[in-house]
């Protein structure tokens, strides 16, 4: 959800504030399906279930795995890509090794460096995470609603007064602020 009050950011930090974090990399297939990020010394990938008809959608977290990172989990992120993993020359990666030699290189993929605070609560059975981000220039505020089901995503988008705003997927958000006309 976009552009969202402060004060609806107040009242969710009051339930149960979690650790304030910098993001720091997100590496983009052609896909809209798959995101990967680097953060917090760690490596994770997520796939895109089910779209949704209402704008919620059903993401699961396929691969998950601290730095450095190892080369059969590298191979099976270029798979969730539906990407020919390139020649793995290494057992291990670290960030920069990865985003350098694997990532920058290959036509098909972006690394965008998406950096900000953001402030975790649990709220109503659901994790809430605002979030205050630049993706390169480019400012945006989201607010992102996980649970383990739809309902509970919407009484919580409910109960924060955010009904009437329009979700978006965050990769579409990502490329339309960082590449105008992609």
């Amino acid at each position: 959800w976009w552009n969202v009050e402060s004060h609806d950011q107040d009242r969710a930090a009051q339930e149960t504030q979690g650790v304030i974090a910098d993001r720091t990399k997100e590496f983009l297939a052609p896909s809209d399906r798959v995101v990967a990020r680097l953060r917090n010394g760690q490596l994770e990938a997520r796939w895109l279930v089910e779209p949704g008809d209402s704008g919620l959608e059903l993401w699961r977290t396929e691969i998950k795995t601290g730095l450095p990172i190892p080369a059969q989990r590298v191979a099976e992120l270029f798979r969730l890509w539906n990407l020919h993993p390139p020649t793995l020359t290494r057992a291990e990666y670290t960030a920069d090794q990865f985003r350098m030699e694997l990532v920058q290189p290959h036509a098909q993929l972006d690394t965008i460096d998406v950096t900000g605070s953001r402030v975790r609560a649990s709220i109503q059975g659901g994790m809430v995470e605002f979030a205050d981000l630049r993706a390169g220039a480019a400012p945006m505020k989201i607010v992102a609603v996980d649970a383990a089901d739809s309902d509970t995503v919407r009484r919580t988008v409910m109960d924060l007064g955010l009904g009437a705003a329009e979700p978006r997927n965050y990769l579409k958000a990502l490329r339309g602020l960082t590449a105008p006309g992609r």
